[in-house]
Order: structure tokens, then sequence, then C-alpha cells
């Protein structure tokens, strides 16, 4: 049986050859990972990797515009590796998707690596909470100011009560200037949790 899916798998790379960043994909596992992961405080947000690395920027294409699942695995290793450092984490909220991209891609990168991630029993992923109140037009297409403008007031909060007191962490695959996060924190801080913290997969 295994010796048919290597010969089926072998027939489809040759019909319809795998990209260069899926290639590179393949070849990483839990210990690159280890060795990528590098958590530096910028201007706010923990960041975990270097976006200039070949290495990530592949898992992040991938992750993002192919929903690969080796992707979402290793990014959810590195995330498992800085949540594993942190303490009175009661929700973990990935940056939500406006309603017209996540119908257009199908799902939210960013959420599917948070639940591949290893958390602590007592940390709820909560997909729900934060919502995109307005869509936005991609950051990477824009100068730093205009990032500023694109994203303000373009976040909700589901329920606020339910984030009251509580310790958050909200997660970004990308971060260039950190208006996105910033924005999405300056949200969740009108309805008192007990801290916010920001983390980027990348930057």
């Amino acid at each position: 049986m295994k010796f048919v899916y290597r010969f089926f798998s072998h027939l489809y790379d040759i019909v319809f050859p795998p990209s260069k960043d899926a290639r590179l994909v393949q070849t990483l596992d839990t210990v690159t990972i280890g060795k990528i992961y590098v958590c530096r405080s910028v201007d706010g947000v923990y960041t975990l990797s270097a976006y200039s690395d070949p290495r990530i920027r592949a898992l992040v294409h991938e992750a993002k515009f192919k929903g690969n699942e080796h992707s979402f695995l290793l990014l959810g290793t590195l995330l498992s590796l800085h949540i594993g450092r942190l303490e009175h984490i009661n929700y973990i909220l990935p940056i939500p998707l406006s309603k017209k991209r996540m119908r257009a891609r199908g799902y939210n990168q960013v959420a599917e690596v948070v639940r591949r991630a290893t958390c602590s029993p007592h940390t709820i992923i909560r997909t729900d909470i934060l919502e995109r109140s307005r869509d936005t037009q991609p950051q990477t297409e824009l100068q730093r100011a205009e990032r500023l403008v694109n994203v303000r007031n373009a976040f909700g909060v589901a329920d606020g009560s339910e984030i009251t007191g509580k310790h958050i962490i909200i997660i970004d695959d990308v971060m260039t200037t950190g208006a996105t996060l910033r924005a999405a924190k300056a949200t969740l801080l009108q309805h008192s949790p007990a801290s916010v913290t920001c983390v980027a997969l990348a930057h």
C-alpha cells in the first residue's frame, strides 16, 4: 500500500511539479524550526523569526496561499516554542480576515497555525471574539503611513464582557510596521482585559 502511495505521489509530482516554495517546505522539520526561532520585541510586538529567511517566507507563503498542512504544522511548532514560555494566558485570538477574503480563501491561515500549536489546557483559542468590522486593502500593497490609516477602526469585538479581566494574546503571521496588531490591540483594550500581548510569527 505504501509503495502504491509513493508511486502515485511521484506520478502526481511529475504531472504537477511542486513550486519552489513547496519543495523547500518539504525539506523542513521541527528541528529546523527550533533553529529558526528567535524571539525579539519590535515596537511592542514579539516576533518569532526573520521573514528575510527564505525558509520562513516559503512556510508563510505556502500556509497563506496554498493551505499547506506541513506549513501549518511547522508554523504551529514555531508558535508553540513561544507560548510555552508564557504564563497567564486565557485566550489566543488569531487576527481575523474580512468576510470577503475569508470567502475567497476558504480559511484563515493564522487560525489554522494557532490550532496546530501546543497550548496549555487552560488556554482557549477563540476565533469569535475579535472581528473585522470592515474590509481593508492588503497591507503589503501600502506604504507605512497608508497602513496606519488602512487598519484604523478595522476591528470590533463581538462581546466585550468575555475579555474583561482576561490575559489575551493576538497572533498575526507577518509584521511589517505592526499597524494591524496595534489596531487590534487598541480595540481589545477598550474592554478592560488584564493584558494584551501581540505576537507575529515573522518580521
